[in-house]
């Protein structure tokens, strides 16, 4: 072999290896209970057949991701994908330059065309696109065990009057009413469903878009944790602590009647080979049929070298691909993000939540105008202290949850 051949041939190892490399996306996420990782992997299988090597980096918890994407940032190695809610973090990030701008894909792949206006704008941080929405979950659901249901001759609750009646039911034939882990985020989503249900759409609207602290501490609020205050009669004694995919396993294994949870619960009836509509159901929580708590599942890609980027742009197209989504969401539990998906052959629960989006009569809670991260914190500590401490009244809960929304002002 000649001197030029011997560095040809370097050159095309060199080549080719740049151009594995530069399709390698290592992926920070923190999805990783079964439903969760199955789903997932539809996307890596996706991007696997487009030619692309995931790397995955799953952790437990979002709090344990944050932890390791900061660390990583700081030591100059940050991840090329990083799964994220959309909100106030994201901005902060992407206004200190971490982010890489997607605006030239978005517009290239006509994003503001498929996607609801208020998810097109949730993305954006000052006019530009920064991450791609992969799911739309609904955290005001209510998951049922049909089996429970019909032993005790009752069809699940759409007020919360009706819900303690019908739990008072369920107590009497030897099961737990309400399945929850008693963790605060656990809490505050049932809170929140509380809120909406009992309070209406323009109250809860009041509190979290317009930071009202008048209606934050009111009557309307007290009644709110009045009304919070008495499920707690309804839980059973393993609630503290527990993970939410183990208090869900409660309802698909039919030791407790319902559950009040995003839409990711799901997933583990499906995965559990339960079947929507037949042997679990699916209901918006009480009194919320015309209300949808919308969240963002999406990832942020980090700005990174050159060479990275190419990755970066292949998983993107990769996740914006309507039968992509789809199958992701078939899984996961949520909607697929765009529009132009077609969610026909997707279970019940998810052909429900389908219409009710797509319902110009439902209010779905602006998404840009969510509380911080850290009023947020501070919520759900009002809210795990009340749930916790049978002493603290709830005129004093809503009081305190009226400091901390005048706070945000």
């Amino acid at each position: 072999m000649t001197r030029n051949s011997l560095l040809g041939g370097l050159a095309a190892g060199l080549m080719l290896s740049t151009s594995v490399l530069a399709q390698e996306v290592d992926v920070l996420h923190y999805w990783t209970s079964g439903s969760e990782a199955a789903a997932l992997a539809k996307i890596a299988d996706a991007f696997k057949v487009k030619g692309g090597t995931w790397v995955d980096s799953g952790v437990a918890g979002f709090d344990a991701e944050r932890s390791i994407a900061m660390t990583r940032f700081a030591g100059g190695n940050p991840p090329e994908a990083m799964l994220t809610e959309i909100g106030a973090e994201t901005a902060s990030m992407a206004r200190e330059g971490l982010l890489r701008n997607l605006t030239d894909l978005a517009e290239a792949g006509k994003w503001e065309e498929v996607l609801p206006a208020t998810v097109a704008d949730a993305l954006k941080v000052d006019g530009s696109i920064y991450a791609v929405p992969i799911d739309l979950g609904g955290r005001n659901w209510m998951y049922s065990s049909a089996k429970i249901f019909n032993d005790i001759g009752a069809t699940p609750p759409t007020t919360w009057d009706e819900f303690f009646a019908v739990a008072d039911k369920v107590k009497a034939a030897g099961y737990i009413p309400l399945a929850l882990g008693g963790e605060s985020w656990q809490e505050a989503i049932l809170f929140s469903s509380v809120m909406s249900g009992v309070g209406g759409n323009d109250f809860f609207k009041a509190v979290y878009e317009n930071a009202d602290a008048e209606a934050a501490g009111g009557p309307t609020m007290v009644k709110v944790f009045e009304t919070f205050r008495k499920l707690n009669d309804y839980v059973d004694p393993g609630s503290p602590g527990r993970a939410w995919n183990d208090t869900t396993n409660l309802v698909v294994t039919d030791q407790a009647a319902m559950i009040v949870m995003g839409d990711w619960a799901k997933g583990e009836f499906l995965g559990a080979g339960k079947v929507a509509g037949d042997s679990f159901l699916c209901d918006l929580a009480p009194g919320t049929t015309k209300f949808y708590d919308v969240i963002v599942d999406a990832f942020v890609f980090p700005v990174v070298a050159e060479d990275r980027a190419a990755g970066q742009t292949l998983l993107i197209d990769t996740m914006m691909d309507p039968t992509v989504q789809v199958e992701f969401n078939r899984l996961k539990g949520s909607l697929p993000p765009r529009s132009d998906a077609d969610v026909s052959a997707m279970d019940a629960c998810a052909v429900k939540g389908a219409a009710a989006m797509a319902d110009a009569g439902t209010y779905v809670p602006s998404i840009s105008k969510r509380p911080s991260n850290d009023i947020s914190g501070q919520l759900e500590d009002v809210i795990t202290s009340f749930w916790n401490d049978p002493t603290m009244t709830p005129e004093a809960a809503a009081a305190a949850y009226s400091d901390i929304v005048a706070s945000a002002q």
